[in-house]
């Protein structure tokens, strides 16, 4: 999955603040190399990782082609960092790259 752009607002920014994240660590797995799937319609789940190394989730929803708002975001657990590794380093093409 691509993500071009994110939409950001006072709502989800103070959300994910709650969550201890940052807009620029959400970017970091959004727009890097991360792995994706549907979680409901017109909702996203992207597993990734930061620029400072944290394991993260995060929620999107569609909102027009490949441009998303990020509901929620948080901490990967310790199986879905151990699958996110195992996927990252098999080789397959994530995210075009």
């Amino acid at each position: 999955m691509r993500v071009n752009g994110l939409e950001w607002d006072d709502i989800n920014l103070e959300h994910i603040g709650k969550h201890n994240l940052s807009p620029e660590e959400i970017e970091d797995a959004c727009f890097g190399r991360h792995y994706a799937f549907r979680v409901k319609y017109k909702r996203m789940a992207i597993f990734g990782q930061t620029s400072g190394g944290k394991y993260i989730k995060v929620i999107l929803e569609q909102r027009h082609g490949n441009t998303y708002r990020p509901i929620t975001a948080f901490g990967m657990k310790r199986e879905e960092q151990k699958k996110y590794k195992s996927i990252m380093g098999s080789g397959v093409k994530i995210n075009g790259k």
